[in-house]
C-alpha cells in the first residue's frame, strides 16, 4: 500500500497542477475591444478585398468589371439572439461582393485553395454552420477571422459562373454605436 501511495502521489499532485492552470486560463477575463457602425462596415469590406485580392489573376473573366467596393453600401442587419436590454438592437453589416470566373474555371478548386490560404496562412477558423449564410444555399465554406468577421465563399451562376465573397461584422448596438458582442453567431 505504501509503494502505491509513493506511486501515486506524484502522479495526482501533477494531475492537480494541471487542473489548477487549466481553471486559471478559464478565469481569466479578456477585454473586449467594441467597434461601432462605421467599423463594422469598413470591416466588412476590407475583408472582402483582402479575399478578392487573393483570387488569382489567371481565373477572373477580365471582361466583366468588378464592383468598387469603397461604394458597397448595405443596411446593417439584425444580430439574431443578442440580447442588448434596453440599450437597442444589435446589428451587423453584411458586405457582399463577385468576381467573375473565365470560362472554364473549377470554383469549387478555386474556393478551397482560397480557404485554405485564410485559413492556414491567415489564421482565420474554419466554420460550417453559420445561422448567416441560411439564405445562402450551397455555402459550404465559412470561415471566421481573427476580429470576428464571418466569412462565406460559394460559387453562383449569374450570366457566367462567379465567385460570391459574403463578409458579415461583428455585432455593435445601434443606438450607442458600441458593440455588443465579439462576433455574430
Amino acid at each position: 500500500m505504501q509503494q502505491w501511495l509513493s506511486f501515486r502521489a506524484p502522479s495526482l499532485v501533477a494531475v492537480g497542477i494541471l487542473a489548477g492552470g487549466l481553471l486559471g486560463c478559464v478565469n481569466e477575463s479578456e477585454e473586449r475591444e467594441w467597434i461601432d457602425a462605421a467599423e463594422a462596415r469598413e470591416g466588412s469590406i476590407a475583408t472582402m478585398q483582402l479575399i478578392r485580392d487573393l483570387v488569382p489573376d489567371d481565373v477572373v473573366d477580365t471582361t466583366r468589371p468588378l464592383p468598387e467596393l469603397a461604394d458597397h453600401d448595405a443596411a446593417p442587419r439584425v444580430c439574431q439572439g443578442i440580447e442588448t436590454g434596453n440599450a437597442g438592437a444589435a446589428l451587423y453589416y453584411p458586405g457582399e461582393t463577385l468576381v467573375p470566373l473565365a470560362d472554364g474555371t473549377d470554383a469549387a478548386e478555386v474556393i478551397d485553395d482560397l480557404v485554405n490560404v485564410l485559413h492556414v496562412e491567415h489564421g482565420w477558423r474554419l466554420a460550417t454552420n453559420m445561422s448567416v449564410t441560411e439564405d445562402k444555399a450551397g455555402t459550404e465554406q465559412g470561415l471566421v477571422t481573427e476580429d470576428a468577421y464571418m466569412v462565406a465563399l460559394r460559387s453562383v451562376e449569374d450570366g457566367g459562373t462567379q465567385l460570391e465573397i459574403s463578409a458579415w461584422s461583428a455585432c455593435y448596438n445601434e443606438d450607442a454605436d458600441t458593440g455588443v458582442n465579439d462576433g455574430n453567431s
